[in-house]
């Protein structure tokens, strides 16, 4: 297949998965890399990233008035430090304990998704606590490394942390994780690129990516309109469920 189409189908993709359940991307393409394009897990994880960054910033503009600037802007210093830090990790870092981490995260997102959370209102922003200082030093040590060792974006750990210190709701939390998870993702990929770990792709299959992951978001979003919210929230259940037994298979299974 031309290069430009299979970056194009694995943006079709993560944009439809994106569209489906919120999640950035990373989770359906790694396994799509690594069946479509090749290469190493190391190679394909820092790939993964710039799904990431794309989906995150298009997201990023649909929700924007429900951003919180301020706090993102006291998360992302912590993630960018991290994902910086732990090149140097990634590169010792044997392919099996990536494969390993990711598996982790995928199972932790299984939970996350099929239980049912407690609804929480929206506070106002005030002076930050030292409590939630804390927090957010802690998700963006986090969300940064594990942006840099498994090419996730780390929503799954930022969006509960921001529910749980900063008292937002999930709305409201997705939205402003996406400002932190753009620009982290993107310094990964920059530091990784810089090291020699990965080869920035050229520009024209970046594009193709983006165009993909708009269409994909767009289609769903049209057919997504008449859904009821329980039918939307079993849809998208077993739709990520689905790309966590795929890229399981894709770690697990040559």
């Amino acid at each position: 297949m031309i290069p430009f189409l299979e970056w194009l189908m694995i943006g079709v993709c993560a944009g439809w998965i994106m569209g489906l359940t919120g999640a950035g991307g990373a989770l359906v393409s790694i396994p799509l890399f690594r069946w479509w394009i090749g290469g190493t897990l190391k190679e394909i994880t820092g790939w993964a990233l710039i799904a990431v960054v794309l989906a995150a910033v298009f997201n990023a503009w649909t929700q924007r008035r429900q951003i919180r600037w301020r706090i993102s802007m006291l998360v992302f210093p912590f993630a960018a430090t991290s994902a910086w830090m732990f090149i140097a990790v990634k590169r010792e870092l044997p392919e099996v304990a990536i494969a390993g981490l990711i598996t982790g995260v995928c199972v932790w997102s299984l939970w996350t998704i099929w239980r049912n959370s407690p609804k929480r209102e929206t506070k106002q922003e005030t002076g930050f606590s030292q409590r939630s200082i804390g927090g957010a030093a802690m998700a963006g040590t986090v969300v940064g490394a594990l942006t840099t060792l498994t090419g996730l974006g780390g929503g799954i750990v930022l969006v509960p942390a921001l529910v749980s210190f900063f008292a937002l709701d999930y709305p409201t939390s997705i939205a402003t994780s996406l400002v932190v998870i753009a620009p982290s993702a993107f310094s990964s990929v920059f530091f990784q690129c810089r090291s020699g770990q990965i080869q920035f792709p050229p520009a024209m299959l970046i594009l193709a990516m983006g165009l993909g992951i708009a269409l994909g978001a767009k289609v769903v979003a049209i057919f997504s309109r008449t859904w009821s919210k329980s039918k939307a929230l079993l849809i998208r259940r077993v739709a990520f469920s689905c790309v966590v037994a795929g890229t399981l298979m894709s770690l697990w299974i040559r």
